[in-house]
């Protein structure tokens, strides 16, 4: 089918995703509240990492390298780099290459 599949908290802490997903097939979301500062956001990713990384018996360093290079073909097959700002894109090209990734707002 082609479908990628976005993981929350919620779905990495009560389902088996990691059997029925690929996981070529994955990224991670927040699903922060309305109310959450901007602040809390990178501390909510690291949560999902850690929980996918359980689900999956994995490191939190793999799962992130796993969702940047997810991303960055998401981006590269839809075309639609030109549309990112030049910081992102070059983080999106270094993440390409699966080896983990300081992020937005993340020390390197």
């Amino acid at each position: 089918m082609g479908c990628t599949f976005s993981i929350h908290s919620a779905v990495a802490r009560e389902s088996k995703f990691r059997t029925a997903v690929p996981p070529e097939r994955i990224l991670v979301e927040t699903d922060h509240g309305w109310a959450d500062p901007p602040a809390a956001i990178p501390c909510r990713i690291e949560w999902v990492e850690h929980l996918v990384a359980q689900q999956l018996s994995s490191s939190v360093e793999d799962v992130r390298g796993l969702v940047w290079g997810n991303l960055a073909r998401i981006i590269r097959d839809t075309g639609t780099e030109h549309l990112l700002p030049p910081a992102l894109r070059t983080l999106l090209r270094a993440g390409s290459d699966g080896q983990e990734r300081s992020g937005p707002g993340r020390a390197s």
